[in-house]
């Protein structure tokens, strides 16, 4: 991620938002998940906030997301009305976006 952030840097005008929702390595499904799929990677929101930090962005905003998977939403109707008040919980949730802005 970092040489792709660094290498977009250079065309990028001050105030442009960056918004990146990625799996959330925190919880442990999508960790174990991403950790036995080659393909994959884990994303690290902390690593990702000092890359941009360090390329000159601030972080905005930063939510949890998605505690129900999706294909089991259809099924679990019922739960959709309390999934808003357990997101906040880093482990529950299955992804997080940050949202940045570059420069001052």
């Amino acid at each position: 991620m970092e040489h792709v952030v660094s290498s977009l840097n250079r065309h990028i005008k001050k105030g442009t938002t960056w918004l990146t929702i990625e799996p959330n390595a925190a919880n442990p499904y999508v960790f174990v998940r991403h950790a036995l799929e080659t393909a994959e990677n884990n994303f690290w929101p902390g690593r990702m906030k000092t890359i941009m930090r360090q390329l000159g962005w601030k972080l905005r905003e930063e939510k949890y997301l998605f505690v129900i998977p999706p294909p089991f939403k259809a099924l679990l109707q019922w739960f959709i009305h309390i999934e808003p008040c357990l997101e906040p919980i880093p482990f529950l949730a299955g992804g997080i976006a940050q949202r940045f802005e570059h420069g001052e």
